[in-house]
């Protein structure tokens, strides 16, 4: 049972929360958001991986390369495997006995323009370099819990070594959990923006704090027996504020891998 499905489930009964002089559920809201941010960083976490290898396999700078591998790639207990002549990335873990992922680059890095596909983590996803950047699409099968697709362009991509990674996503994502009695759909109305920069004020399970996702808004829609829409807004990298009803308040921005 997800977060949200727990919330609706004891708010059904009794339970509401004081927001002024109004009454409102707000748990309610504040569970879909939390449940959006989290599907939103833990497919995020591909998307980055994927950008982190590309800046891997095209900097002829081995103290750059081996920055890479430590800060954002090795910090996650993962190896990196680049076959030249194929073009493929192999990222592995547990002494290269288990795949994470493979990205197919067809030996061109989507910083010069190519399409990877990948494999392995059963998302089908394809990166595809455009003029306005990456354009992220993914189908996720449904014999997996959690399935659905997702479609984000990534725009602004930029890295340096002390600030890491940066970019832009706009997009949708529609998911659908378990039996099919219950979805969530999320599509950007601001630009999100993520990057890796350190945050010294947030440290994540990886002991790894960074800023995540720091600006930006999505708009929101869980469905079961009932509708419910939610506007959730990333003030910085530490909090972002949920509309729901008449009401609002703020959660804590948690950090995803």
């Amino acid at each position: 049972m997800t977060i949200i499905m727990v919330a609706i489930a004891t708010l059904a009964t009794s339970c509401k929360v004081s927001d002024g002089e109004n009454y409102i559920p707000m748990d309610i809201g504040k569970a879909i958001a939390h449940d959006a941010h989290e599907q939103l960083s833990y497919h995020n976490f591909d998307i980055r991986l994927a950008l982190m290898c590309d800046r891997y396999i095209t900097t002829e700078d081995e103290a750059t390369r081996a920055i890479i591998y430590r800060d954002f790639i090795g910090l996650y207990g993962y190896q990196i495997v680049y076959n030249s002549e194929s073009g493929d990335i192999t990222i592995t873990s547990g002494s290269q006995d288990w795949v994470y992922i493979v990205f197919h680059t067809g030996g061109t890095p989507l910083s010069e323009g190519g399409t990877w596909t990948t494999t392995t983590n059963g998302h089908n996803q394809i990166f595809t370099a455009t003029d306005e950047g990456v354009m992220v699409t993914a189908n996720i099968p449904e014999d997996y819990p959690i399935h659905g697709k997702y479609e984000f362009l990534i725009s602004n991509i930029s890295f340096d070594i002390v600030k890491g990674l940066s970019y832009n996503m706009d997009g949708f994502m529609d998911l659908t959990y378990y039996s099919g009695d219950a979805s969530l759909y999320m599509v950007t109305t601001d630009t999100l923006c993520f990057s890796t920069e350190p945050n010294n004020n947030y440290t994540s399970y990886y002991k790894n704090g960074y800023k995540g996702f720091y600006d930006g808004a999505m708009d929101v829609t869980y469905n079961d027996t009932h509708t419910y829409n939610v506007e959730m807004s990333y003030i910085n990298s530490d909090s972002i504020r949920v509309k729901y009803l008449s009401g609002s308040c703020s959660i804590t921005n948690i950090k995803i891998r």
